[in-house]
């Protein structure tokens, strides 16, 4: 028994276990990997990139600093009253105004999280880095996959694997 034990080969561990934040950061690091030739997630150099002031970019595909940042507002407002604020006032709003509202909102947000990730990368990695954010597995899909795939799948494909792996427990 001990001499099994002793030939037995086990995996070696990675220097840093890669983690993800979300099911969507996961989905998007599996499909990246898949579709992307050479791509692998590497932490702190392909995957978690920092970028300074302790923080840290989702991924660095061919140069291009990629964030999967989608917009919720239960989790893009500092200010817990303001947001409980938001949502009682929207309550009593019809829609369409109510959606057009949140997506101004969402827009709004999004702008200025990109301005932020853009100023410590340009800061971090110089004034010529690039910085694409995708609100959604669309996006990924149009701005990344396509770009830098040589044989992207159809975008229902994509959109279909991102959906199962974003929702595998």
């Amino acid at each position: 028994m001990r001499e099994e034990r002793q030939r037995r080969r086990l995996p070696a561990l990675p220097e840093r276990p890669i983690t993800f934040a979300s099911y969507g950061e996961y989905a998007a690091g599996v499909l990246l990997e898949r579709y992307i030739n050479g791509y692998e997630l590497k932490m702190g150099a392909t995957f978690q990139v920092p970028i300074g002031h302790n923080k840290t970019c989702d991924f660095l595909v061919n140069g291009v600093f990629i964030e999967y940042h989608p917009c919720n507002l239960n989790h893009e407002f500092d200010d817990r009253r303001a947001l409980r604020r938001l949502w009682e006032s929207l309550r009593h709003v019809k829609q369409p105004f109510r959606d057009h509202i949140i997506g101004s909102i969402a827009d709004e947000l999004s702008e200025k999280y990109y301005r932020r990730r853009k100023f410590l990368i340009t800061m971090h990695a110089g004034k010529d880095s690039e910085l694409v954010v995708c609100r959604s597995a669309l996006d990924l899909y149009r701005d990344v996959i396509k770009r830098f795939s040589d044989n992207p799948p159809k975008e229902t494909k994509f959109l279909q694997e991102f959906q199962s792996l974003a929702s595998e427990r």
